[in-house]
C-alpha cells in the first residue's frame, strides 16, 4: 500500500536588488534577524548585488530575471544618480514604469529609494542622528575611518542595531517625510482568512519627483514586504 506523501509547503522568497555592496550587507544582516524573529514561517531575502552599474544595470536585471520564484521583488535605489545626470533620469523613469506595470502582475516590483543615498537611511537608525553630512556623521559617530570602510562593512546592519540604533527608529522618523515613490501595498498576513495566491499586492505606484529636495527614504516598505505585514514599524 503507498504512502501518501505529505504535502510541503512552498517557501516564500524576496528578492532584493542592491545598486551596492552597502545595502547587500544591510540586506544580509536582516535576511539573518527576519529568521530570529519568525523561524517557523518559512521565508528567505534573496539580495543581488548590482555592483554599483546604476539604473541600467536595474533595468537590465528586471527585464531578464524571472520572477516566478518568488512572491516581490524590491528594487533599492539612491536618488543621487536621478538628481545628477540626465540620462540616468530617463532609466529611472522605466524603472517606475516596469513598478506600475508590476501591478497587474502576480509579482510586484516594489522601489525602495533613499535620497540621496542609502548612507542617508542609514543614518536615521540612529537617535543622534540631525540631518547633518552623513559621511561626516559616519565617521565620527559609527567611528569609520572613511566613506569606503562603511561600504565594505559586511556587518553594517549590526552595527545600525547597536546601543540605541534600530531600524524602528529610522522607521518612525522617515514616515514623517515625504517620500520620493510612494507604494500602496496590500500584505496578506500568514493564517489569514482571506487567502491570496501572492501575500503581497502592489496597487498604486506614484513617483514623486518635486520631492527630490526632501531627505527621505521609503525604507519601510522593505520591512513591511520581509515582516509580511503592511503596518510594521507604523508608529
Amino acid at each position: 500500500m503507498s504512502r501518501k506523501r505529505q504535502k510541503r509547503s512552498l517557501e516564500k522568497r524576496i528578492v532584493v536588488y542592491c545598486e551596492g555592496q552597502t545595502e547587500k550587507y544591510y540586506v544580509s544582516g536582516m535576511r539573518r534577524w527576519r529568521h530570529e524573529c519568525d523561524p517557523g514561517l518559512v521565508i528567505s531575502v534573496v539580495s543581488v548585488d548590482l555592483k554599483g552599474g546604476g539604473y541600467q544595470a536595474v533595468l537590465d536585471r528586471l527585464k531578464v530575471a524571472p520572477d516566478s520564484n518568488c512572491v516581490a521583488r524590491i528594487v533599492l535605489l539612491d536618488f543621487d544618480r536621478y538628481l545628477q545626470d540626465e540620462k540616468e533620469r530617463e532609466q529611472f523613469v522605466q524603472i517606475v514604469e516596469i513598478s506600475k506595470k508590476s501591478i497587474k502582475k502576480s509579482v510586484p516590483v516594489v522601489l525602495v529609494v533613499s535620497n540621496k543615498d542609502f548612507e542617508y537611511a542609514l543614518c536615521m537608525h540612529d537617535p543622534a542622528y540631525r540631518q547633518g553630512n552623513t559621511t561626516q556623521f559616519l565617521l565620527a559617530e559609527w567611528c569609520y575611518k572613511d566613506l569606503p570602510a562603511v561600504k565594505a562593512d559586511e556587518k553594517i546592519w549590526d552595527k545600525a542595531h547597536q546601543g540605541e540604533r534600530s531600524h524602528l527608529v529610522a522607521l518612525r522618523s522617515l514616515s514623517k517625510r515625504a517620500a520620493i515613490v510612494e507604494n500602496d501595498l496590500k500584505i496578506v498576513a500568514p493564517g489569514s482568512d482571506k487567502p491570496s495566491p501572492s501575500p503581497v499586492k502592489l496597487t498604486k505606484v506614484v513617483f514623486q519627483e518635486d520631492n527630490g529636495a526632501v531627505r527621505t527614504s521609503n525604507l519601510a516598505d522593505l520591512f513591511k514586504i520581509a515582516m509580511l505585514d503592511g503596518s510594521y514599524g507604523d508608529s
